[in-house]
């Protein structure tokens, strides 16, 4: 029953923190090892960090791995060319396998939305105003956040 809203930053465009996502979460996965063992071969495909400039999925290498030891990107196929790595940070996609931020927040979920429930938009129409929403965020209902857009 949990709803996510993806926002962009105020420089994308005219200054507004605009809705260009919301979907129904339908699963929610530990960590990277799980969402890739429950992923489709095309999913993976389609969404695999390695393979991908904007890929938000690391594959796992082999064997599988238990405990702690799924956090640590040394367990994952390491990116080539990834949007969170620069020349200053070689290494900036690991915060996305082990949160830099875990002993205040804890690892974050990898969730998976439902299909007939996300709603993406090209254009933009609907802006949050104001402080940018996005760091952490919560509404507690769909109205309460269509109310503040």
């Amino acid at each position: 029953g949990t709803w996510v809203a993806g926002f962009t930053g105020i420089t994308i465009h005219e200054n507004k923190n605009w809705l260009f996502y919301l979907s129904k979460i339908e699963s929610a996965f530990e960590s990277h090892f799980e969402l890739w063992d429950d992923l489709s071969p095309e999913t993976r495909e389609a969404k695999a960090a390695h393979l991908h400039y904007l890929g938000d999925t690391f594959m796992p290498k082999k064997p599988m791995q238990v405990g702690d030891s799924r956090f640590l990107p040394s367990r994952y196929q390491k990116p080539s060319n990834h949007s969170h790595q620069n020349e200053r940070n070689r290494d900036g996609w690991k915060n996305d396998i082990n949160y830099v931020k875990v002993e205040k927040y804890g690892q974050p979920s990898m969730l998976v939305g439902d299909p007939k429930w996300t709603f993406i938009w090209e254009t933009p129409i609907i802006y949050f105003p104001g402080k940018h929403c996005r760091n952490y965020k919560k509404w507690y209902s769909i109205a309460e956040l269509l109310g503040q857009l």
